[in-house]
């Protein structure tokens, strides 16, 4: 499983991998060839959703971005 800068959690299972917001409604189904084992964001802007599975890798560009890259790079606050 995985999280992006918004909070929403991207969890593999029956061949397909779900998007929950941060209060656990239901966001998007991504299917997939074959069930997934994995899922992870990654890339040099990290908006690239890659999802492991037995034989195949699969990756999507998305529009958003891993939350991990949130703490990398602070957006300046107002005081």
């Amino acid at each position: 499983m995985t999280l992006d800068v918004r909070g929403n959690l991207y969890l593999t299972w029956a061949g397909k991998v779900s998007t929950y917001n941060p209060v656990g409604k239901l966001l998007m189904d991504i299917p997939v060839p074959e069930n997934p084992a994995n899922v992870a964001f990654g890339g040099a802007d990290g908006r690239t959703l890659y999802i492991t599975a037995r034989t195949g890798l699969y990756s999507l560009r998305m529009s958003v971005v891993s939350a991990r890259y949130s703490y990398d790079k602070p957006e300046p606050r107002q005081i």
